[in-house]
């Protein structure tokens, strides 16, 4: 497998076209914090964002680079898989209910971000799930198109190494040096993509709306 020091993440980004993208993406945040807030992403490094901080044993460039940047973490739709089956063996159920709506399906993509929160969630924190699903209106206008790794000459194991972010660092980064406000790449759980936003590098014809939330029942009595 191709190593972090040999990976030109500028060179292979160089090479990929900035996409217009349009579509209905979920987020899950702190009913707290707004749902296109991206402080805690400045704060805490995640796998495509470079915080102020890093999470102890986690590797990162931040040592390499002066640069830090935020990030939404945004679930998008995924055509090119068997949906409901990937639903089954996560157990999460394709269907529910909105806020506003008593006869609206959930779509599988918010099934996606409860897979997300629960799967960074140990035993010691389960209890401390609040999580709210906000579904957002996207309208993009220079995306990177990364959801197939091999475009960029990399693989789903290089996006998903434990506790290693540095080839999603350095692509992230190059993304943003090549121009692109946002991402699109697989999700760990297979479920869904992530569509990555630096919302500190928005295209000004771009925008993200709000559309509705819901606020899942995550304990049951």
């Amino acid at each position: 497998m191709t190593t972090s020091d040999s990976w030109d993440a500028a060179a292979e980004v160089a090479s990929c076209p900035l996409i217009e993208w349009s579509g209905r993406v979920w987020r899950a945040h702190r009913p707290k914090y707004g749902a296109l807030e991206p402080g805690g992403s400045r704060r805490i490094s995640g796998r495509y964002n470079c915080g102020a901080n890093d999470d102890v044993g986690f590797q990162t460039i931040a040592a390499e680079v002066s640069e830090r940047w935020c990030a939404l973490y945004l679930v998008a739709r995924q055509t090119s898989i068997d949906r409901l089956a990937l639903c089954r063996q996560h157990g999460v159920r394709p269907r529910g209910t909105h806020q506003n709506s008593s006869d609206t399906p959930l779509a599988l993509e918010s099934g996606g971000c409860v897979i997300e929160v629960i799967r960074h969630t140990t035993k010691d924190t389960f209890d401390q799930l609040n999580h709210r699903l906000t579904e957002i209106q996207v309208e993009a206008f220079r995306v990177l198109d990364c959801s197939d790794p091999a475009t960029v000459g990399l693989t789903r194991a290089h996006l998903f190494q434990p506790r290693d972010y540095r080839y999603t660092h350095k692509l992230a980064l190059a993304a943003i040096k090549r121009g692109a406000e946002a991402i699109l790449v697989p999700s760990a759980t297979g479920v869904c993509d992530n569509l990555i936003y630096f919302p500190e590098y928005a295209d000004e014809r771009s925008s993200l709306t709000i559309l509705r939330h819901t606020d899942p029942p995550y304990h049951l009595d």
